[in-house]
């Protein structure tokens, strides 16, 4: 019986060190050589295995991704109102609205919770200008007025005075001042290229992820069509606009992921862009402005 206790000590240690679960179950008769009977418990073992599942943020896994998208609505608007020193403008008022859209595309590069952006978008603004002003007008007339050269008289017996009077006619200007108040319109379509590197820390709620991202942004004007108002106000050809060199801005994007699969996500971005500066020296006021979009597409980790 002290061989068999030993037994079952040694076979509930292995039994402990495997199983998950250990039952103990049937109580079975023992006889012994000398006759005598005894009852033992066997101990069986039951393991129990229970099915676990892990769920991994597989985007952790991936190190780079990428995006095409579309900025359906950039919009910016303001009213500006100027007091020229020129004489011939008075009270002038100039409205400008923008509105635009986009399409481009970003590559990532993926950590944990930072990510790197690097995109490249072509953009086109359509600018709507209009102008009120009175404008001063002056106008030089010239006419022939007599002019009285010399003065005499004469006495007559009576004493009766006589005055005569050496007359030329003189050639005189007058000038006169007009006001006409003018309203004019015009529409620029201006076509751009941006560049954008922007640092973007994340945060995943199941199948979201909520990204902010900032960074700078350079646009490079290609080629514009339309007029435009000049700083007097007058309609001129878009074209005549000469920006050679890159406006930066700085702009800031909250972005909404919702993941479609293992390797596919659909996003939704809105986003601010402020205007920083201009490397040239001549500044517009139309093109280097504050501007509010939003922005959608598929993103992809390779």
């Amino acid at each position: 019986m002290k061989y068999l206790i030993l037994l079952s000590l040694i076979f509930i240690c292995n039994a402990e060190a495997i199983c998950q679960e250990i039952r103990y179950d049937t109580t079975y008769q023992v006889t012994y050589e000398n006759g005598i009977k005894d009852s033992v418990i066997v101990i069986y073992k039951r393991v129990i295995v229970n099915d676990k599942f892990y769920v991994v943020d597989s985007t952790e896994k991936h190190k780079w991704a990428f995006d095409a998208h579309i900025d359906p609505f950039i919009t910016a608007s303001s009213l500006k109102s100027y007091h020229f020193a020129f004489q011939e403008i008075n009270n002038y008022n100039k409205e400008l609205k923008h509105t635009g859209q986009s399409i481009g595309f970003n590559f990532y590069r993926l950590g944990k919770k930072i990510d790197i952006r690097l995109g490249l978008n072509f953009s086109r603004y359509t600018v709507s200008m209009k102008s009120s002003r009175n404008v001063f007008t002056q106008t030089t007339t010239t006419f022939l007025e007599n002019d009285t050269l010399d003065t005499y008289y004469t006495v007559d017996d009576n004493g009766q005075i006589s005055y005569f009077y050496i007359i030329e006619p003189l050639e005189k200007s007058r000038t006169e001042t007009f006001m006409e108040s003018q309203n004019n319109s015009a529409i620029g379509k201006f076509y751009s290229t941006q560049i954008v590197l922007q640092a973007a820390y994340k945060k995943s709620i199941n199948n979201w992820d909520i990204i902010l991202l900032g960074g700078p942004v350079a646009d490079i004007l290609i080629t514009s069509r339309g007029s435009i108002l000049n700083a007097r106000g007058e309609t001129v050809s878009s074209k005549d606009v000469t920006i050679t060199k890159p406006s930066v801005s700085f702009q800031t994007n909250l972005q909404t992921c919702y993941r479609l699969s293992l390797k596919t996500q659909l996003f939704v971005e809105p986003y601010f862009q402020k205007f920083l500066f201009s490397f040239n020296k001549e500044q517009y006021g139309f093109y280097s402005k504050d501007f509010i979009g939003i922005r959608s597409g598929l993103k992809f980790t390779l």
